[in-house]
């Protein structure tokens, strides 16, 4: 169940912490959106993603370790879904969500990844599962290289639906051979 980005942002404490911060909290729900193509797409063409993303000098991502109930995993490949409006999301649950995830990821490059992996889900997810504690925190500037190793850690604690190598993830699998880092 989609939950708009405000509420969100309430929920967690952002809104107060980044007034008190004076630090710019941006809600890419009340944006425009751009539409951008890409030829190796074979499932995501074409993709609407947040105009905002041309203001920014550098795109960081900051996702957390977990398992996802449609997608096998929720970390740095599936963190570009916040750029995309909520209607394109929902589209794009309904059918070969694992490939276009990985598809997705042709339209924009992070510079850096900063995986939390303290605590993940090892079933269930993206909101509620079981919990481990892997003690863990990644960098990379590859999305790809970080995806798959936490896999393997998710794998070494008896993770749900991830019953190969992490390389072969679908979302993971899909992303590599489209050359995304």
């Amino acid at each position: 169940i989609h939950k708009p980005t405000q509420v969100a942002f309430d929920g967690m404490g952002l809104t107060a912490l980044a007034a008190r911060m004076n630090v710019p909290l941006i809600d890419f729900d009340a944006c425009d959106w751009e539409t951008h193509q890409d030829p190796r797409a074979a499932r995501l063409k074409e993709v609407r993603l947040t105009a905002r993303l041309a203001d920014f000098d550098r795109l960081i991502f900051l996702p957390t370790m977990r398992t996802h109930a449609w997608a096998r995993i929720t970390m740095a490949l599936k963190l570009g879904m916040g750029l995309v409006p909520v209607p394109d999301r929902k589209n794009m649950h309904r059918t070969a969500l694992e490939q276009m995830l990985g598809e997705l990821n042709l339209y924009f490059k992070p510079d850096l990844i900063i995986l939390d992996g303290r605590k993940c889900f090892i079933n269930g997810g993206p909101d509620s599962g079981e919990e481990r504690a892997p003690g863990v925190l990644l960098a990379s500037t590859g999305r790809v290289a970080i995806d798959t190793e936490a896999v393997r850690i998710l794998k070494a604690l008896g993770a749900c639906g991830l019953d190969m190598p992490a390389e072969d993830v679908p979302m993971i699998r899909t992303a590599r051979e489209l050359g995304v880092t």
